[in-house]
């Protein structure tokens, strides 16, 4: 019989980030263990829904046995002629295999025949474990495997997890496990209600969590279930209003919201109407982050109210709104005075305060990055091909984005960092103020259609991605400090909806072009020399020796990675320092609904310099997969790599077409020559699919020609390389699109 399996865990508050994460993994991973011990059939499924609080998570799985199968077994011992020594005791073989399978004598065992050879075999019974005795331990292991976020120790056994578990409830059915422990808590048939209703409530039926902790507890559990109360709260009492609530940032501060409360409660507040003359998204930006309310906007987009979300129902709200309207007033006359000082503030003055703001120690401070920043957005714009007045737009709003940085405003609200620059510095200029709020913004979508502002974002993004890249600070396991995977996906997703595209690879050498630069003229002297004109930065293979002869650390680092890099800007994306960044990023453009991993790896492996064409190159080689031409094709290519691999002669050996002797060779030589032509114009038209087409349809006879009629490996040394010569163009052909070797 099977019944459906509740597990919840009570911890102590969680953090935000761990709620939604812990609703969906931990049911997934005991699945998975309940199916590997045996508890679980081809009808047991995780119940739908996301089971989790601030105070507790949790996992219904239907169709769970309370008791394993009972199976028979038979498993195979040594030989019988290894088994037995001269006087008929067991060997030391034998008395090992019958301690593995639990025989207490030699006559729990027999004897069968395999293959003309005769094992000592035991025969014997498996399964029949208990759920309630296995249970616990498999809690344990999950949630030891789903800790993934930064831990906590608590208790004298040092348990580990992202917040001190206080208790665990178990039912199975209509009955509740209460024998064992989880994480040195005791199990119960209970669990606790919302916390301004301090009592137990028991668990009758495993089927019946949700509606019992509703009626019983106060608690709505369903993460997707709070979520839709909530919004539809909110959007009552802004109809009520007649105002609005709904942006793109009050949206993330739902799911905030949702994953700080048991049962929301919405209570809208009043704002003063002289706060409503303050800038709306500064006004909004208080409330929201110091708050964590919702700001209501009337029909001039100003903020007239706001909504507080209460959790669990207080009775007299009024109480809620006197003392939350005191905390909000105090909060926006701080507002009204950092604008105040704000605005007496000159571009010249907030230009020289942008010097005493470190970015880096290595990479300079804020004022060297905005004058970086200038220069790579001018070149980009200029790349993209922007007209007279779209240029100096976007030349002034490179020139003013990072001067909001040394205000009292972003330094008490540091989102809205290229916001104040708009306000503040913008003169009017409604275009340049477009531009820096859209570069400055989490939402991307308006830069697919504004390239001015495209390019300073990509700007701000590749710069930050190069220069940390540059210093050798790149992401590593979970650490991210920078932001750079953010980063990265947010600037492949411009690269790929822009049209025309634009390469990475121009763009990551037009950035490190400006740090080169930059670098030389941090690294001048008083005379105006180079620091590595003069000292030999390089000969202790970092810049340590020139700190060691007297030289700054910041002149003697820019100096190393001045003339470390100088090369990487002439040679090109070959430098593996520009390779691993421009992996970094490509690896973050958009893919294909159900990606294959495989198929990806491919086209990642030619490296690619348009984020678009990845889920094109993909779905490409998916269609490709499908012809009936393709297995011979990829089998040729794996041959082909071995034969050049194992020659080891240079890829791009010289060819000649009079060296050509049999048939099957000229064959393959004219249709890679009608091949070549075809292929490279199908690329550049970005149209994989038929470049993959024309290769299936009329390579696969020639090729497969090829291998059965010519001897590749001949005596002749220049018949020999010719013909590898020829195999390397076809290796080349057939990985025009992605490398096919990375399919299996």
């Amino acid at each position: 019989m099977t019944a459906p399996l509740l597990v919840e865990v009570q911890t102590e508050e969680l953090p935000v980030a761990a709620v939604r994460y812990l609703a969906r993994e931990f049911p997934r991973e005991l699945f998975r263990r309940l199916r590997g011990g045996g508890f679980t059939d081809e009808k047991s499924k995780i119940a739908e829904g996301e089971f989790a609080t601030p105070r507790r998570f949790a996992a219904i799985i239907e169709g769970v046995r309370g008791r394993t199968l009972v199976r028979a077994v038979t498993k195979r011992g040594p030989q019988v002629r290894h088994s037995f020594q001269s006087d008929g005791s067991p060997t030391r073989a034998l008395r090992g295999f019958m301690r593995s399978v639990g025989a207490a004598d030699i006559s729990k065992l027999s004897r069968a025949k395999e293959k003309e050879r005769e094992y000592v075999v035991w025969r014997g019974k498996e399964g029949g474990e208990r759920l309630c005795d296995e249970i616990a331990p498999m809690v344990c292991e999950t949630l030891a495997a789903i800790s993934d976020l930064p831990e906590m120790h608590w208790c004298e056994r040092d348990y580990k997890f992202v917040r001190p578990v206080v208790g665990a409830t178990i039912v199975q059915g209509a009955r509740a496990v209460l024998s064992g422990q989880v994480m040195g808590r005791d199990l119960s048939g209970g669990t606790f209600a919302h916390p301004l209703h301090s009592r137990k409530v028991r668990i009758p039926r495993a089927a019946d969590y949700r509606k019992t902790l509703r009626e019983k507890g106060h608690v709505i559990v369903e993460y997707g279930e709070r979520e839709k109360m909530l919004r539809a709260q909110l959007q009552k009492a802004a109809d009520k209003l007649q105002l609005r609530w709904e942006t793109l940032d009050a949206e993330k501060l739902l799911r905030e919201v949702v994953a700080m409360c048991e049962w929301p409660v919405v209570v809208a507040c009043e704002l003063d109407k002289v706060f409503s003359r303050l800038p709306a998204f500064c006004v909004a930006g208080c409330i929201m982050r110091h708050q964590k309310c919702f700001p209501l906007f009337d029909k001039k987009r100003r903020v007239a109210g706001f909504l507080f979300v209460a959790d669990g129902e207080r009775g007299d709200d009024s109480k809620i709104r006197a003392g939350l309207g005191a905390v909000v007033r105090a909060r926006l006359r701080d507002l009204i005075h950092y604008l105040t000082a704000d605005f007496k503030l000159t571009q010249k003055e907030a230009g020289e305060k942008l010097r005493g703001i470190t970015h880096n120690r290595y990479l300079g401070d804020q004022s060297r990055r905005a004058a970086r920043l200038q220069k790579i957005a001018a070149q980009i714009g200029e790349t993209m091909g922007l007209g007279k007045t779209e240029a100096a737009n976007l030349k002034r709003a490179a020139e003013i984005c990072k001067l909001d940085l040394p205000t009292q405003m972003v330094g008490e609200y540091p989102e809205l960092a290229g916001k104040m620059a708009a306000l503040y510095f913008c003169e009017g200029n409604a275009a340049v103020a477009e531009i820096l709020g859209s570069h400055a913004s989490e939402d991307i979508i308006p830069l697919f259609r504004d390239r001015p502002s495209a390019a300073l974002f990509l700007a701000d993004r590749l710069e930050k991605i190069t220069g940390m890249f540059i210093i050798g600070k790149e992401p590593a396991g979970r650490s991210d400090p920078h932001g750079l995977r953010r980063a990265a996906h947010q600037a492949a997703d411009v690269l790929a909806k822009q049209e025309p595209s634009l390469p990475l690879g121009e763009l990551q050498r037009i950035i490190l072009a400006v740090f080169v630069e930059d670098f030389r003229e941090a690294a001048k002297n008083k005379e105006g020399k180079t620091i590595f004109e003069t000292v030999d930065v390089n000969k202790h293979g970092d810049f340590s020796g020139a700190v060691a002869e007297g030289v700054p650390m910041d002149s003697a680092y820019a100096a190393f990675y001045a003339s470390s890099f100088t090369s990487t800007v002439k040679e090109g994306s070959n430098d593996k320092p520009l390779a691993k960044m421009h992996e970094f990023v490509i690896r973050r453009a958009p893919l294909p609904e159900n990606a294959e991993t495989a198929i990806l790896n491919a086209v990642y492996a030619v490296k690619p310099d348009f984020p678009a064409q990845i889920a094109q190159r993909h779905d490409a080689v998916r269609i490709f997969l499908r012809r009936e031409e393709a297995p011979a094709l990829l089998a040729a290519n794996k041959r082909i790599g071995n034969i050049l691999r194992k020659s080891g002669a240079p890829a791009a050996a010289a060819f000649s077409v009079k060296l050509l002797r049999e048939p099957a060779e000229k064959t393959l030589h004219e249709c890679l020559q009608s091949l070549e032509k075809k292929t490279k114009a199908h690329i550049a038209e970005n149209d994989f699919s038929a470049a993959l087409s024309a290769l299936a349809a009329e390579a696969a006879k020639p090729v497969a020609d090829f291998f059965d009629n010519v001897l590749v490996n001949a005596e002749e040394k220049n018949l020999r390389n010719n013909r590898l010569a020829l195999l390397a163009r076809l290796q080349k052909l057939l990985n025009s699109v992605a490398d096919l070797s990375h399919i299996v």
